[in-house]
């Protein structure tokens, strides 16, 4: 569309036959993510096949580095070690640079803009001993592959990542996703949306929201929220009154709606006496009228 815009503009063609034609709305299919244990398991894997000691550590740390900071793969590429150590911000890697993909050059990054990206202190440890063990100069690039090139993204994703990602077990999912892990696990442990969007580099905060994907452990821990919510407020008791789902009596405990849909079965707490109609089966008070 923006080649036979720009042909149309410079009258290399009379105009652009498709510019009224209305774009075709793809959906975006849901990505597969890790959850928090699923990225605990791949790097106790990948600690294990690369060791502290070896000189292949360096992979072992793009993973960590990828999945706890959510850099791009073309940033993780781009680092020297003066981003790590010369930061503005103690704890946070200044990000401003990218190895493009095919070409394999020096460019700015992909919002143009010089961010601050927060990391553990336990990859910072990692990064400033890789750093020292490889003997580095400040504007050497960190991940460094044959004669001292910028690695290559399709040969890292095919000849390790890929590999390493089978052998783990784990659900399989690609190297990008890996990015969208750490903006979930972001989101989980609490970080403003606003702060996600800063750290990820998206100019538009709706891009942000469309990296965030509540897994199941955030689905069940949000369930276990409102259940101890309700049980601290002791919301478990229902009063008469406006606005109460009976038409007589008070009734105390938990209540659920039963199999048939025209009994309300109240889980009373302790013995009361029952009335206006009301009858215990099995232990449970039932009230054969419901509002």
């Amino acid at each position: 569309g923006s080649l036979r815009d720009c042909a149309g503009k410079q009258r290399r063609i009379p105009t652009n036959p498709i510019a009224d034609l209305t774009p075709i709305k793809v959906e975006e299919q849901e990505r597969r993510i890790w959850t928090f244990d699923e990225i605990v398991a791949f790097l106790e894997f990948a600690n294990e096949k690369y060791p502290y000691d070896s000189d292949t550590r360096w992979i072992y740390i793009v993973y960590l580095l990828t999945l706890f900071s959510g850099l791009r793969s073309g940033e993780v590429w781009g680092l020297k070690p003066r981003d790590l150590l010369n930061s503005n911000r103690a704890g946070s890697i200044s990000v401003s640079r990218q190895i493009e993909r095919y070409t394999q050059t020096e460019q700015p990054t992909k919002g143009k803009r010089q961010r601050a990206v927060p990391y553990p202190a336990q990859l910072q440890n990692e990064l400033v001993r890789w750093i020292h063990r490889s003997k580095m100069e400040p504007d050497d690039l960190v991940f460094r592959g044959l004669r001292g090139a910028p690695v290559s993204y399709h040969s890292f994703k095919r000849h390790r990542f890929e590999k390493d990602v089978v052998r783990s077990g784990l659900p399989p999912i690609g190297f990008h996703e890996f990015r969208h892990s750490a903006c979930s696990l972001l989101h989980e442990l609490g970080v403003p949306i606003v702060e996600i969007q800063q750290i990820m580099g998206h100019r538009d905060i709706k891009t942000t929201l469309r990296y965030i994907h509540l897994s199941p452990d955030s689905t069940r821990r949000t369930s276990q929220k409102l259940t101890n919510a309700f049980e601290e407020a002791k919301l478990g008791r229902v009063i008469k009154g406006p606005n109460s789902p009976f038409k007589n009596g008070e009734t105390y405990g938990s209540f659920r709606r039963s199999s048939d849909f025209g009994v309300l079965d109240v889980c009373s707490s302790s013995p009361k006496s029952l009335e206006n109609g009301e009858k215990v089966v099995d232990g449970v008070s039932k009230i054969d009228h419901l509002t």
